[in-house]
């Protein structure tokens, strides 16, 4: 029973891209880790915060569109002040090798100081085995106690 309750439901993907100059454009191309069925966040650093308010993303997440190009970094940043679970925007996508595709562009920044990195986290989680055992069962009920009362149990 350890084993269902020690599952590690959640890990974080980081995608580091290096800015060697201004004005140039890194691409993104990654696949989230195997284990974890959802991408349910996506959070932005930077090494130097200077290079904050004119830098742009674009992301797609398994082809559909997250963030548009030109979408300005300084949207889906934020600073220490929030409370760490409350800095990611927040996203509901498939995961378990989901590909991440897209572009940072350095917004040429007067005083920005190369190279600087760029930090993707990715928040990836799953449901622990356990509840996914308790919702197995309680289908399970569900369709028993359906079938009892001559009722067709729910397709889903």
């Amino acid at each position: 029973m350890a084993d269902l309750e020690n599952k590690q439901t959640k890990k974080f993907k980081i995608i580091t891209l290096t800015v060697p100059a201004a004005g140039n454009s890194i691409p993104i191309n990654e696949a989230s880790d195997t284990g974890y069925d959802r991408i349910t966040g996506v959070l932005l650093n930077l090494t130097n915060q200077t290079a904050l308010p004119q830098g742009t993303i674009d992301l797609a997440i398994n082809g559909k569109e997250i963030f548009p190009r030109g979408y300005e970094t300084r949207n889906i940043f934020c600073g220490l002040e929030v409370a760490p679970d409350e800095r990611f925007y927040s996203l509901d996508e498939k995961g378990d090798q989901t590909t991440i595709l897209g572009n940072y562009v350095d917004g040429s920044v007067v005083g920005v100081v190369y190279p600087y990195n760029v930090l993707l986290y990715v928040r990836q989680e799953t449901e622990s085995p356990r509840a996914k055992f308790r919702k197995l069962m309680t289908e399970f009920v569900k369709a028993i106690k359906a079938s009892k009362d001559g009722a067709e149990p729910e397709n889903k």
